[in-house]
């Protein structure tokens, strides 16, 4: 029998071994025998899979099972929704990007990649001969000292990126060269793309530059800048001296020592941040500065403009802060969780060498060694998370708990429709589906990235032997 009817006979087995009437699976490839499987890569809505693995000191790559030729070296690889691919590949010293299983031009170096969902455009750096080009779907623009930072509007259609032309440094924006600067920032576009905006420095000062116009002169830029739609609105962190501050459509906020993070939220009608001045700190919305901390967690902004942090008032003590009324205080607390519509929020908390999952300010009813972060349904209804008692985890979805296992897959566990709970989970080096908390009825030795097509029905990439496997479930 010939190498290839012994590969189809073996690939066969194994997908029988691992039937389930419940179950829809597609073979997508078979790894070689001796080979090493190093990465296994899906599309963000799972129906495309790529696969890198290594076999006598070279390296393959195999999407939806078009398996690519031999490279010495694979770096970051793209997988779009639609099954576009795009990854650097390394060999004899050079580089190629290679898209869809084709070549690019050999460059001494390429990358970083930006390929967007839509898999419209590929866009990379290249370098030869120590200068470098932005190529864009095959095409190299002008030749620079140095190309960075890359960015795409969300139209998809206006690209900026930063140029150095001997000492000095310039923003490209739809082609057209900036004026020149010593450093310049990664540039911003406004949300409806009909604006741009960049921190720039020159003669030891900076500005915020939007639309070609200049603003007012500062010793740094720290953070931003964050532009509305419309521009209508502009939000950076500046610094003069050695104090910080907020910038938001001109006027400057508050000095304080640090300022780690801005949050804003689509419009940029609403800015939130925290700041430090000495040994303590505060979170400022809307230039009203909150309650002093000894310490403080970064905050999260949800929807409806809702802000939540952890707070420390003293050393081992910490509560959750929610539109500034305290929760209890703990040992310790994670990070606060949002419901979609932003009225309900969800964290863990930690109290002598126990964590608990705290909803709306009320404990569940069990402890356990470790919580992790919750997870409210799409309607907001419904709460789950992962948790470990006696090295074990289980998934507690409205307060009833899940049975043990040695793991839990991260990832969403709610459908769409806010009705199944589905995850994989590990027990003796096999996994399995548990949907609505049964098990499946079906092992695979890997399942990555749960989702849900159209029909409302799991979906995940799967590793059976040396098969992958793209699976559907259909049971109820």
């Amino acid at each position: 029998m010939s190498n290839v009817l012994k590969l189809a006979a073996a690939a066969a087995i194994l997908s029988a071994a691992c039937a389930h009437r419940d179950f829809k699976e597609h073979r997508l490839c078979v790894v070689p025998a001796g080979a090493k499987v190093e990465r296994f890569e899906l599309s963000s809505n799972s129906r495309h899979v790529a696969l890198v693995y290594s076999l006598d000191s070279t390296k393959f790559v195999v999407v939806d099972g078009r398996k690519d030729k031999a490279y010495d070296d694979i770096g970051k690889l793209v997988l779009t929704p639609g099954g576009r691919s795009a990854y650097v590949a390394m060999t004899g010293g050079k580089n190629v990007v290679v898209e869809d299983g084709r070549e690019s031009k050999v460059y001494d170096a390429v990358g970083p990649l930006l390929f967007p969902d839509d898999g419209t455009k590929l866009i990379f750096p290249g370098k030869l001969n120590n200068q470098r080009s932005l190529v864009v779907n095959g095409t190299e623009g002008k030749w620079y000292d140095d190309v960075t930072n890359p960015v795409l509007g969300s139209d998809g259609k206006r690209l900026a990126f930063s140029v150095k032309v001997g000492e000095k440094w310039m923003t490209v924006v739809d082609g057209r060269e900036e004026k020149q600067y010593v450093e310049v920032n990664p540039a911003v576009f406004s949300p409806d793309n009909g604006h741009f905006a960049y921190a720039a420095g020159r003669d030891s000062q900076w500005v915020v530059v939007v639309d070609t116009v200049e603003g007012k002169r500062y010793d740094r830029i720290i953070l931003g800048p964050r532009l509305g739609p419309g521009a209508e609105h502009l939000a950076y962190v500046a610094g003069r001296g050695k104090k910080m501050f907020v910038v938001y459509d001109g006027k400057e906020g508050e000095e304080y020592d640090f300022i780690p993070a801005l949050l804003t939220d689509s419009s940029l009608t609403f800015v939130a941040y925290p700041a430090s001045r000495r040994d303590s700190w505060v979170v400022v919305s809307t230039d009203k500065p909150g309650k002093t901390y000894w310490r403080i967690r970064p905050p999260v902004l949800g929807p409806g403009r809702h802000v939540a942090y952890g707070a420390s008032p003293a050393p081992n003590q910490e509560l959750m802060v929610v539109d500034g009324v305290e929760g209890e205080v703990y040992n310790g607390v994670g990070t606060a969780v949002f419901s979609p519509d932003g009225l309900r929020v969800a964290y863990a908390a930690g109290q002598g060498g126990v964590q608990v999952a705290v909803v709306d300010g009320k404990e569940d009813r069990t402890f356990y060694e470790a919580v992790g972060e919750p997870q409210f349904s799409p309607n907001g209804k419904r709460v789950a998370y992962a948790a470990r008692r006696n090295g074990k985890w289980m998934v507690t979805v409205d307060n009833t708990e899940g049975e043990p296992y040695d793991a839990v897959m991260p990832g969403r566990f709610f459908s769409p429709d806010s009705r199944r709970v589905v995850y994989g989970a590990q027990r003796k080096g096999k996994m399995v589906l548990v949907v609505d908390g049964r098990e499946t009825g079906r092992e695979y030795d890997a399942i990555r990235q749960v989702v849900f097509d159209a029909r409302g029905r799991p979906q995940f990439a799967a590793l059976c032997g040396d098969t992958v496997l793209a699976v559907t479930y259909s049971g109820n």
